[in-house]
């Protein structure tokens, strides 16, 4: 049997059990805002990336095409 927890987005994750989950961005640790961005990343949301950004001292169009003129 393995200890191992599914990951978010995998089958079996629960993201409502993940200590994540009913905190703010700005409570969450670094390993709690990483999870959380993969969660919502793997169904298509970008709820987390701000936050994430914000962490990684990323600016807002971080990962945006590039504008050719």
């Amino acid at each position: 049997m393995s200890d191992l927890q599914p990951w978010p987005g995998d089958p079996g994750y629960d993201h409502t059990q993940a200590s994540w989950y009913t905190k703010p961005g700005s409570e969450m640790t670094d390993d709690e805002v990483n999870e959380a961005r993969a969660y919502y990343d793997s169904i298509g949301s970008n709820s987390m990336e701000g936050e994430w950004r914000r962490r990684h001292g990323l600016p807002d169009d971080y990962g945006d095409p590039a504008v050719n003129d």
